[in-house]
């Protein structure tokens, strides 16, 4: 949500720089490795979660920054969710039908979340961001 808010902003102000978002959907990293999931109920369940690997996690990111395609306003993400190759799913601000059913896509196209995602960075930083 905060890349799609300071796309609205870059563009309202005119600006040419770009802003691009993506996420890794669920890929096998050392964040999943905490002491409170340790022979959790939440770790039996972790093992039923289809995943990726890490590189195939960060390829959403390497969309974004190099594809030729990505423009202001664009979000990739893996095309299954969780997992897949990636794809843009939101394009120029604006959810694309993609078929994905995690639906990050579609809180990060609301203006209520944007705002809401904005503001409480403003406040964590104790800044107000001037685009």
């Amino acid at each position: 949500a905060f890349t799609m808010a300071l796309h609205r902003k870059l563009v309202a102000s005119e600006s040419n720089i770009k802003s691009v978002g993506c996420e890794p959907g669920y890929s096998v990293t050392p964040l999943q490795n905490t002491k409170h999931m340790t022979g959790s109920w939440l770790m039996k369940l972790d093992f039923m979660i289809p995943k990726q690997s890490a590189a195939d996690g960060s390829l959403s990111a390497a969309m974004a920054c190099f594809s030729p395609d990505a423009q202001s306003g664009d979000f990739y993400a893996p095309e299954k969710g969780m997992t897949g190759k990636p794809v843009k799913v939101v394009a120029g601000g604006v959810r694309r039908k993609t078929g994905r059913i995690d639906g990050t896509d579609k809180a990060t196209c609301d203006p209520d979340q944007q705002k809401l995602v904005w503001e409480a960075c403003e406040k964590a930083l104790g800044i107000e961001f001037a685009v």
